[in-house]
């Protein structure tokens, strides 16, 4: 097996870690308050931006990575419906926004890598 399957296979699996961790969070009723800090924001931006990367990594499928985008964020709208039911916790559309922005900074980065020689080799060797 080659590197590049064993990225794309390490890929998938953290894709895979990833959702199941942050379903399982997201979904878990809650005693103490939820922060509305800054700091969860950067969280969701950061972890929105994390998936929608390790998205297009686990599942090269060309050209749609704004398919895996989009999906990724029907995901984050059906985590804060659901939220709006679970004890402790609530809907947020800051959350959403910071989810939504991650995932345009992955698309912005993923334009960049898939313009490089790198994406390239990464592509053929499948």
């Amino acid at each position: 097996m080659t590197k590049i399957k064993y990225l794309q296979r390490a890929a998938t699996a953290l894709f895979t870690v990833f959702l199941l961790g942050f379903t399982y969070l997201a979904l878990t009723p809650i005693a103490h308050r939820v922060s509305t800090l800054c700091w969860d924001k950067a969280n969701h931006l950061a972890a929105y931006l994390c998936l929608g990367i390790l998205a297009d990594i686990a599942f090269l499928t060309g050209r749609k990575k704004k398919v895996k985008l989009c999906l990724l964020f029907l995901y984050s709208v059906f985590i804060e419906v659901a939220q709006h039911f679970i004890p402790g916790r609530h809907f947020s559309g800051f959350d959403m926004l910071a989810n939504a922005l991650g995932l345009i900074l992955a698309y912005i980065a993923l334009r960049f890598f898939h313009r490089t020689y790198l994406y390239e080799t990464f592509k053929h060797h499948q």
